[in-house]
């Protein structure tokens, strides 16, 4: 039945008010309410995730909070919540993409440079620590070459963390005609998919790519999956 109980008066139609203990009921379910979201919005204003006992179960705690507590997966509540977690994800790989970028840029206007001892100067006394040592600078076609002894992995673990020169040059499509599992691509994970794949294969450091060996566990390919990765392919 429906809260607005109307009454006849002559032509006049007049609301009558619901009963006291019905306003009361829906009193204290606001309260509820209220006290629920407030003590929901302190417990994630309280989280702080630089602190090492912050893990994943407090966090997933003050998550749920947010919901009603009779609420499952299937609650509309509940689907808005767990719809935000890919987009987290995906806001998180985009920035690391961003910021691998920006660091890239900017080692390409940085010299590969290496320092050594400066020899004569071992044991003596002097003026500042940079007169120690004597700086030498590299060529990126000079140290191309260097890098080629490296397998892939060890560009992408170990070359590229070195500094942002580093980064820039290991980069080089010079260095990546070849990708297969010795240059670390794998799929142990089993998360490859096609969309992955594609991504991959778009950046510019394989824009001289030769040779390509699909890793174990791969993706089930079709004819049109096929067709793309070839497009792709120079």
């Amino acid at each position: 039945p429906s809260l607005e109980n109307l009454s006849h008066r002559g032509n006049r139609r007049v609301m009558s008010k619901p009963p006291a203990k019905r306003r009361a009921k829906r009193k204290a379910a606001a309260d509820v309410d209220v006290d629920d979201a407030g003590a929901g919005n302190s417990l994630l204003a309280s989280l702080d995730l630089s602190k090492s006992r912050t893990g994943p179960k407090s966090i997933a705690t003050a998550l749920l909070t947010l919901l009603p507590a009779d609420a499952t997966r299937q609650h509309a509540m509940a689907q808005k919540l767990t719809k935000a977690f890919p987009m987290v994800i995906s806001e998180l790989d985009a920035r690391s993409i961003q910021a691998s970028r920006a660091s890239q840029e900017e080692g390409t206007r940085k010299p590969i440079a290496f320092r050594f001892p400066a020899n004569d100067k071992q044991g003596e006394k002097v003026g500042s620590e940079d007169e120690m040592w004597t700086t030498i600078q590299l060529p990126e076609d000079s140290f191309l070459p260097c890098l080629k002894y490296f397998t892939g992995k060890e560009i992408v673990h170990c070359v590229s963390l070195v500094s942002k020169a580093w980064l820039a040059a290991s980069r080089n499509p010079g260095l990546w005609e070849t990708l297969d599992k010795t240059s670390g691509l794998t799929n142990s994970n089993k998360k490859l998919n096609m969309t992955a794949l594609q991504n991959l294969l778009r950046r510019p450091q394989f824009a001289n790519l030769k040779h390509f060996m699909m890793p174990q566990n791969a993706l089930k390919l079709s004819p049109k999956s096929i067709k793309q990765l070839a497009q792709l392919c120079p």
